[in-house]
This record gives structure tokens, C-alpha cells and sequence, in this order.
């Protein structure tokens, strides 16, 4: 295979359009990526050169470039150990590069081809769909370059384009989707983001092969009722919209992995959310949150539950069937006491409750022996219980801002440790054995009330400097 056949590299389309197209006339190009770079004229010319097979100086390269040519020469010669079919990614205005657009095609396999474009105007938009209407694209990305005010109208011809399997529409301002889109019914996934949509057309239910539907960043306060059908979803991204409520609908895609409701209005949750039983990620940061319903108990898949930055002042005893959980995180919210159902979730290894209103942790923290982060930071602790340091897999620990008086010695036994984070409590001396935590490498121990460090604490590789005395 000659090095034209193996030609694989990496420029941007900015303002060197005319050496793209060439290099697609002259028949060299079988895989195009596209990526930032900024040095585009000297990549320009050494692809060029390793192409044409003449000498770098023959083309007349300034010298501050003939390192970065030559660098772009060495990575021109490897060979891509992972044959791929051809695929052509692109990236460019579309007022000013439809010749290069119809050049592509030509040149790659069609059946493979991703088109992704940016646009800023409505007529580009409307010679887009209508130019990518008459090839076979399985791919297609509309995006602005910033987020524009004007409203776009996607036409209803974005319905003919029967090819695509993903459909990604980021940045445009849009009043709505046409029901048109759903006659895409080979569409898997389906990303409508940062659009300023109110509503999603009900016709969307007809996209029964859908896995992936990404509807973050819009204005939407309610999903219609045709998505009760997408029986083949695994993700939903409803983050930063304004819902108050969601559909009671939504239990029935029992497909659902992931569910992100982050940034809502919500004040509740479905009360029968236990029938998603293969939810693994339920994302609820950022709500008014303010109780759980005691279903949440039977999401027996989940793994990965986010709850921060709600109102919530209770967990209910039915977490304890959590038993896949994994991490938990709690932070911001109305907590006075440590949850002690919490202590029932053997296989948690996150668990952040910063910034509440916790007094005390309860003896059995022991339990929790898979735990490598513990984050409690913000909170009203005045002790750091025996059980915490029998958790040998802690890795990171952060009781920063909180009462304590007093460090027990047994923190020692924390032999996985990397952080240890006791900033702006109020003991006075720490233990002869924090030098025995070996794998500790960031210590912060300021604003407290000591005044000198234990004499082991050299023994410790720490990252920087340890800090001492309160703040000033």
C-alpha cells in the first residue's frame, strides 16, 4: 500500500480552502479528520509536499515553519493500524465551501459519510438540507459558531433525509422541530441542544429504533406523549430546561440507563420510579427537590445517583436497596444528621455531603469498605469517629470547614489515603501518626489553631509545602 492509499491527517478549514479542494481534485484524499490547528498555510504545504513527493524547500516554506512541517512530515508517514471504512468529517462555512462539500462526496464512501456544518443564517441552513437531500449521509450535525438570537424554521424536508441513524442540532435558535422528523425512523440518536426549543413535536414517537435523545439546554416544561413509545431508549438528557414536573409516562421506557434531570424546576420525583429497573445514572442536580418518593429504593441497577444542590432534609429507609449503587452525591442540601441507611450501601465508593447541616457522623462507618471518597466539607462536625478510620480503601477525604477539636490517632491506619483535606476546623495538634499515612500526597491542615507540625510529618511526600496556624 503507497502512501497516498495510507494518507491519514489532521488540519481545519479555516481560511485555506483552495488548497483543501485541491488536494480532493487531485484524487490524494481517502480519509479526511478534522480537528483545531492553527498553523494551517505550513500544514497546508508539507501535506502538499509528502503528496507530490518533492522536497519541503521546493515549496518555498518560511523557516519558523519548517519544524512544525517537519513534525507534520513524520506523522503524514505512519500507517493506521486499524483499517476503518472511509469516513469524511467537515467542518466549514456553507456559503463559501459547497464545491468542496460536492468534492468530498465524490471522493469517499457515502454510505459512511458524516456531514457536520456550520451555519448562521437560515437560507445556509435551508441549502444545507437541501444539498444533503439528494446524498445518503448516515450522519448529520447543524451548529451555529455562537449561540444566535434570530429563530430559524428547520424545513419540512429534513423529513426526506431517511438515511440518517444521528441527527445532532446544537446552537440554533429554533422556535420548534417539524413533525416531519418523524419519518427518520432509522434514527438512534437524536441531539436537539442549546436551541431554545418550548416544545418536541409528538411525531418523535415514531422513532422507535431511537436509543439516545439529548434535549439539554431548551425551554421545554413538557415531553409529549409519543415518547412513551420509544420502548428502544437508553439515555434521556433533559438537563437545564424548566421542567416543574415530569410526565408519569416516563417510567415506561424500561429500556432507560441513564436518566439527567439536572437544572430544572422540579419538586418531586415519579412516585413509581422503581419500574426503570435497568436505570444505572439518575442525575437530579440542581432541583427543588424536596423529599424522595420511597420507590426510589427499588431502582435496584442504579449506580450513580446525583441529589446535590436540592432541599432535601430526609432519605427515606428504602435506599437500603440500593446495593449497586456506587456514588452518591448529597451536597447543598438540608441534611441535620448523617442518613444511617446510608451505612446499608456496601458497595458505595463516592459519597459527597458537603454544604448541609451535619453535627455528628454515627458509628458504623466501618461498613462502607469500599468507599475511596469521602467528602463532608461545609458541614457542623466537632469529631472524626474511630469507625472513619477503618476504611481502608479512602483514598481521598475532605472534612474541611467543620468544628473539629480534635484529630484521633488512629487516622494513621488510613494507609490508601492521597488527600486529606482539615482546613478551617478548630484542633489544635495533629497525631505523631500522620506520618504513617505512606501514600499521602496533599495535606491541608490551615486555619486551625496549631502552631507547629509532628515531627513524622517529614516523612511524608507531599506535593507542596504543609500549611500551619489560623487565618488572618
Amino acid at each position: 500500500m503507497n502512501v497516498r492509499q495510507q494518507l491519514a491527517f489532521d488540519v481545519v478549514v479555516q481560511s485555506e480552502f483552495m488548497g483543501l479542494e485541491l488536494l480532493f481534485s487531485l484524487g490524494l484524499v481517502n480519509r479526511f479528520c478534522a480537528i483545531n490547528y492553527y498553523y494551517s498555510n505550513a500544514l497546508w504545504r508539507c501535506a502538499l509536499a509528502r503528496l507530490l513527493e518533492v522536497p519541503l524547500a521546493t515549496l518555498s516554506l518560511s523557516p519558523q515553519y519548517r519544524t512544525l512541517a517537519a513534525g507534520c512530515c513524520s506523522f503524514l508517514n505512519r500507517t493506521d493500524p486499524r483499517p476503518r471504512p472511509i469516513e469524511a468529517v467537515f467542518w466549514a462555512w456553507i456559503s463559501q465551501n459547497r464545491r468542496l462539500y460536492t468534492a468530498m462526496m465524490r471522493l469517499t464512501d457515502r454510505r459512511r459519510t458524516r456531514l457536520q456544518a456550520r451555519t448562521d443564517c437560515e437560507d445556509r441552513l435551508l441549502e444545507l438540507i437541501d444539498t444533503v437531500g439528494h446524498h445518503s449521509e448516515t450522519a448529520l450535525a447543524l451548529s451555529s459558531a455562537w449561540p444566535v438570537d434570530r429563530v430559524q424554521q428547520l424545513p419540512d424536508t429534513l423529513g426526506l433525509l431517511g438515511h440518517l441513524e444521528s441527527l445532532s442540532i446544537s446552537r440554533i435558535g429554533l422556535e420548534s422541530v417539524p413533525e416531519s422528523i418523524g419519518n427518520l425512523v432509522l434514527l438512534q440518536d437524536l441531539f436537539i441542544e442549546r436551541t431554545g426549543i418550548s416544545r418536541i413535536p409528538d411525531s418523535v414517537g415514531h422513532l422507535v429504533n431511537l436509543r439516545r435523545l439529548f434535549l439539554h439546554g431548551n425551554k421545554l416544561s413538557t415531553l409529549p406523549l409519543g415518547i412513551a413509545q420509544l420502548r428502544s431508549l437508553t439515555q434521556l438528557i433533559l438537563d437545564s430546561n424548566r421542567f416543574a414536573k415530569l410526565p408519569g409516562f416516563i417510567v415506561s421506557l424500561s429500556q432507560l440507563r441513564t436518566l439527567f434531570l439536572s437544572r430544572n424546576k422540579l419538586t418531586c420525583l415519579p412516585p413509581d420510579l422503581h419500574k426503570l429497573t435497568h436505570l444505572e445514572r439518575l442525575y437530579v442536580t440542581g432541583n427543588h427537590l424536596l423529599h424522595l418518593p420511597d420507590s426510589i429504593g427499588g431502582l435496584a441497577s442504579l449506580e450513580k445517583l446525583y441529589l446535590d444542590h436540592n432541599q432535601l432534609t430526609a432519605i427515606p429507609e428504602s435506599f437500603a436497596g440500593l446495593q449497586s449503587l456506587t456514588a452518591l452525591h448529597l451536597q447543598s442540601n438540608r441534611l441535620s444528621h448523617f442518613p444511617t441507611v446510608i451505612l446499608a450501601l456496601a458497595n458505595l465508593q463516592e459519597l459527597r455531603m458537603d454544604d448541609n447541616h451535619i453535627d455528628q457522623l454515627p458509628e458504623g462507618l466501618e461498613n462502607l469498605q469500599h468507599l475511596s471518597t469521602l467528602s463532608l466539607s461545609d458541614n457542623r462536625l466537632d469529631s472524626i469517629p474511630v469507625g472513619l478510620c477503618a476504611l481502608e480503601s479512602l483514598s481521598f477525604l475532605n472534612l474541611g470547614r467543620n468544628r473539629i477539636r480534635h484529630v484521633p490517632a488512629e487516622i494513621g491506619r488510613l494507609q490508601s489515603l492521597t488527600m486529606l483535606n482539615l482546613y478551617g476546623n478548630q484542633f489544635e495538634e495533629l497525631p505523631e501518626s500522620i506520618g504513617c499515612l505512606s501514600s499521602l500526597m496533599w495535606l491541608f491542615v490551615d486555619g486551625n489553631r496549631i502552631t507547629h507540625l509532628p515531627s513524622s510529618i517529614s516523612e511524608l511526600k507531599l506535593h507542596r509545602p504543609c500549611k500551619v496556624g489560623s487565618d488572618t
